[in-house]
């Protein structure tokens, strides 16, 4: 431990309180994807592009970013707080921070770059069908990955609200 903490100090809770912010903004605007990724099918290729940019650039500089940060704030609040990295919550959620953040940096972001590709090479109206079908299994497989990120988010929640494995 650093410099252990109550739960009722300022520092403990300034550090919560950047925690669950970098949380809100690395899941919440998770939430919004699976609604313009169903805009993104039915659009014309020239707004395709545009908003499949827009989600690449949210993934890669907020998304990502966030998710790791919120995990940083959570080691540090294990570290100062009144809580023990033994602890059995917090290896589960630590294991399931490390694979919720490695998929968003090594799957998803990746994933949402190859479709901003596909989606320009579809509004410069160089492609034909393959890369339509292409750009749409991209999609597809970013969606599960989101929404398995969903889950974990889930599962975090859970783990650190009633901390069953205490």
């Amino acid at each position: 431990m650093l410099a252990a903490l109550t739960t009722e100090d300022f520092g403990y809770r300034l550090l919560l309180l950047l925690h669950i912010v970098a949380v809100v903004v690395g899941y919440g605007v998770t939430f919004v994807v699976p609604f313009l990724t169903a805009r993104l099918r039915r659009a014309e290729a020239g707004s395709r592009m545009e908003v499949q940019e827009a989600t690449t650039i949210l993934n890669g500089a907020v998304v990502a970013p966030a998710l790791w940060v919120a995990g940083l704030f959570g080691i540090v609040l294990v570290a100062v707080g009144p809580w023990e990295f033994s602890e059995t919550w917090v290896s589960i959620a630590f294991v399931l921070w490390i694979i919720g953040a490695a998929m968003a940096l090594f799957l998803i972001v990746p994933g949402e770059r190859k479709a901003l590709g596909l989606a320009r090479r579809m509004a410069n109206a160089q492609s034909g069908s393959e890369t339509v079908a292409q750009y749409n299994q991209v999609i597809s497989r970013t969606s599960m990955l989101t929404s398995i990120n969903h889950l974990i988010f889930l599962l975090l929640v859970i783990d650190m609200i009633w901390k069953p494995w205490r």
